[in-house]
């Protein structure tokens, strides 16, 4: 009996390890993304905005947690999920600030410009496939650029 609790226990402990990597990739994802990121250019709904409605907007990732600012005033703050295994890597928010609200969508990092495609308030299987918004949707889509 002893014999089969330390292999149980050795096979658990085998497992367990076995998410490591996976949570590995989390946290190094993580630290790629932290920083404060300026919006350069959004798209809601297959419309492209005016440079008005988000000049003075940021985005501030740092561990797992984001802050949305508009002109240095919080106008969200929440928890950030990534899961850097998906093609495309795929990114959820749950706002802390804004009750019951969430965003699942897709993210892109090419040097120090970031692209985020997400669904507002839409479940996860809505999420965006792709770099696009469609007329009459949430979808957001936002391209950063990371400030020095």
């Amino acid at each position: 009996m002893k014999r089969l609790s330390v292999i149980v226990l050795f096979l658990m402990a085998g497992w367990l390890g076995a998410a490591e990597p996976g949570d590995k990739a989390v946290h190094e994802e993580l630290k790629k993304l932290e920083g404060t990121w300026e919006y350069i250019a959004q798209e809601v709904g297959g419309k492209k905005s005016p440079d008005a409605n988000f000049k003075g907007v940021t985005l501030t990732i740092k561990d797992d947690t984001y802050t949305i600012q508009v002109v240095g005033i919080v106008s969200d703050r929440g928890t950030i999920k990534v899961d850097p295994a998906n093609t495309p890597k795929t990114i959820d928010k749950v706002s802390g600030k804004l009750k019951d609200v969430k965003y699942f969508g897709i993210y892109k990092l090419d040097g120090d410009t970031l692209y985020l495609c997400e669904s507002i308030g839409e479940q996860p299987e809505h999420r965006p496939k792709d770099f696009t918004t469609t007329k009459g949707t949430p979808e957001v889509l936002v391209t950063l650029r990371r400030k020095k």
